[in-house]
């Protein structure tokens, strides 16, 4: 242990440390009162607005920075998605960060998707958990073909079901492009590897649920 921390003292002299580290640090200082007052005005100097992209991913030590950085006069803008929150298992808190941007001056919500079809939109739209509805824009609002959903039992099912979507639209297996939320499950399915051990496909399961 205290070789340990002799080397993270030496990391500390060096600026090297871990994103949790500095969190850990940046937390310490600004429930001590002498460097909570003296940080005040060296941000206040440097800083006039922050930006905060994916914000739906802070958590409580995020907000307590963003919130004191508020307090100094620094303006705070945050642009996320509260319902792509997928940073919860590293105490990212959605809720929290809601019920933060709810007390900055404004808020503005964006609907327009420019990069997805009308069918994709609606199914978003079907899975968000607050009112807003996602509008198709540019030129993808002009796609109107739908949405395939498919059943599969075995991955090295899937590329012949997509071949015989495509050959309703006459397209061939060059126009196809296969799309994973992970690798191993879009090898198994173009056929690299085994398809055994497949495991439950969530996927498929969150799209059944919202009919």
């Amino acid at each position: 242990e205290d070789q340990a921390a002799h080397l993270f003292g030496r990391l500390l002299k060096a600026g090297t440390v871990s994103c949790e580290a500095a969190r850990v640090l940046a937390e310490f200082r600004l429930y001590t009162p002498g460097e909570r007052a003296a940080l005040a005005p060296l941000l206040r100097a440097r800083f006039a607005e922050v930006i905060v992209d994916e914000a739906q991913d802070c958590g409580r030590q995020e907000l307590l920075i963003l919130r004191f950085l508020h307090d100094c006069g620094i303006r705070i803008v945050m642009v996320g998605d509260i319902d792509q929150s997928i940073y919860e298992f590293r105490s990212a808190t959605p809720a929290a960060v809601q019920d933060f941007a709810a007390n900055l001056p404004s808020q503005l919500s964006l609907g327009d998707n420019w990069r997805s079809s009308p069918a994709i939109c609606a199914f978003n739209s079907a899975l968000r958990s607050g009112p807003l509805v996602e509008t198709a824009r540019g030129e993808n609002s002009l796609v109107q073909h739908p949405v395939h959903l498919v059943e599969f039992t075995k991955p090295d099912q899937v590329v012949p079901m997509a071949l015989n979507v495509a050959e309703q639209y006459k397209l061939t297996a060059d126009d196809v492009v296969l799309l994973s939320h992970a690798e191993a499950p879009g090898m198994k399915a173009a056929g690299a590897v085994s398809t055994e051990g497949i495991g439950n496909w969530r996927v498929l399961a969150i799209a059944q649920a919202g009919h």
